[in-house]
């Protein structure tokens, strides 16, 4: 009975993950992401993203599925951040709960 109740715990996780983690990549700009990844040169992809402050910051608040919780988790790939095809950013966001 035990192993019957785990098997179906691990089988309603793993299609909720497997939902949430395709919603989360659903790419927002396919235009952009193809033409980063069809130019020849580096300068030809910097051509295409003008705008220092909007194209190469990534607000990790605005992205679906934010949550200010701890171990919360967004991603910064090429599906939610064009940049990733141009490049290799670093980036790092720490959210730390204030709550004991």
């Amino acid at each position: 009975m035990l192993s019957r109740q785990f098997g179906m715990t691990w089988l309603l996780f793993a299609i909720a993950a497997l939902l949430s983690a395709t919603e989360a990549d659903a790419t927002k700009n396919p235009q952009l992401v193809a033409q980063l990844k069809a130019a020849s040169t580096q300068l030809d992809r910097l051509k295409l993203l003008p705008d220092d402050v909007k194209d190469w910051t990534f607000d990790f608040s605005v992205q679906d599925g934010y949550t200010f919780a701890p171990a919360s988790v967004v991603n910064a790939n090429t599906a939610s951040w064009p940049v990733c095809s141009a490049s290799f950013p670093f980036s790092h966001f720490l959210s730390l709960s204030l709550y004991y």
